[in-house]
């Protein structure tokens, strides 16, 4: 009795979605397995309603981005903002990379253009907003 090619070509696909899934999930992360500390858990904000969606929190201008990005003319400002968590529905702060061109507004102010990366990571030290070269996007 042989042995079932496609059986074999499936248990080795499956081996290699595994591994890949365990290099994503510990790419980003330290290795530390035991919090650093005591843990205390928070309540969960209420997500944001009307007008408080997409809210600024803070902002900051960022000065430290590769050559590259700074020479489209424009100044950077990282901002945190109100959104809804796609997971439970509660409030979470988002963390964005937004460009302004350093020239006045036209009539109308600027068009707006959003670009969302991929996932990158599930560790803060993951978020493109980051990275001087907003990892590669």
């Amino acid at each position: 009795m042989g042995v079932n090619r496609n059986v074999v070509k499936r248990r080795r696909r499956g081996a290699a979605v595994a591994a890949c899934a365990v290099l994503l999930l510990s790419a980003c992360g330290n290795g530390d397995t035991e919090p650093d500390g005591p843990t205390t858990t928070t309540p969960p904000r209420p997500a944001p309603v009307g007008n408080e969606r997409g809210q600024i929190e803070a902002r900051e201008d960022v000065t430290s981005f590769h050559p590259d990005a700074s020479q489209v003319g424009a100044r950077a400002e990282r901002v945190t903002y109100l959104s809804t968590s796609g997971v439970d529905g509660s409030g979470v702060e988002v963390v964005a990379t937004i460009f302004i061109p350093k020239d006045a507004a036209p009539e109308g102010g600027w068009p707006i253009v959003t670009i969302g990366h991929g996932t990158t990571g599930v560790t803060d030290e993951c978020a493109p907003s980051d990275s001087a070269d907003l990892l590669g996007s």
